[in-house]
């Protein structure tokens, strides 16, 4: 999934409406997990930093108040903090991964949630041991795994990162899956965006 910036358009590849991110028919917590937490995620680079120098007629107009982009720029820095601080731990680097994507995957993934939880989830496997609200927070992540050969320890601890930093941002997330307040994945303290 692409956020084509000159144009204001997302664009969706026919090959990603397959599994793990969509399956018609499915789980809407896979489905809304997985392919709607990309779609929420590019959706979001039109309101960053960089999409705030662009209207909606994608002319170049700094739509943004002087008071919201401090804000942003105030949140950005405590999510950026906490991959810096996960990443560096394992060895890695998150310079290369930009602001607008950090913003993106913990925005994306609460907009993901929302319509997802709005919706509901009426479809049940039995035989999973993980409720809907689990599967969607599974599905989040699914989509970062990497299968490499030999895949560099940053690339993982990176992926790692995209995975962790929204979910323990998320206090959906550790009420899900029983989170004890203190913990890496439910900290005492959380970024925290509105």
């Amino acid at each position: 999934v692409t956020f084509i910036p000159v144009l204001n358009k997302i664009q969706i590849p026919a090959f990603l409406l397959r599994p793990p991110l969509f399956e018609l028919g499915g789980l809407s917590s896979f489905n809304y997990g997985g392919l709607g937490h990309m779609v929420a995620h590019e959706m979001m680079h039109a309101f960053n930093l960089t999409g705030s120098q662009k209207d909606s007629s994608v002319n170049g107009r700094y739509w943004w108040t002087p008071l919201a982009g401090r804000n942003y720029t105030d949140k950005v820095r405590c999510f950026r903090e906490e991959y810096d601080q996960l990443v560096q731990g394992r060895g890695g680097q998150t310079r290369e991964l930009t602001d607008s994507e950090i913003m993106g995957d913990f925005i994306g993934l609460w907009l993901a949630f929302q319509t997802f939880r709005d919706l509901g989830d009426k479809k049940r496997f039995a035989d999973l041991p993980f409720n809907s609200r689990q599967l969607f927070f599974i599905a989040s992540c699914v989509k970062l795994c990497v299968k490499r050969a030999a895949p560099t320890s940053r690339m993982l601890s990176s992926m790692r990162a995209r995975c962790n930093v929204p979910l323990m941002n998320f206090p959906e997330f550790a009420e899900a899956f029983n989170c004890s307040r203190g913990t890496i994945m439910n900290p005492s303290r959380r970024c925290e965006l509105w």
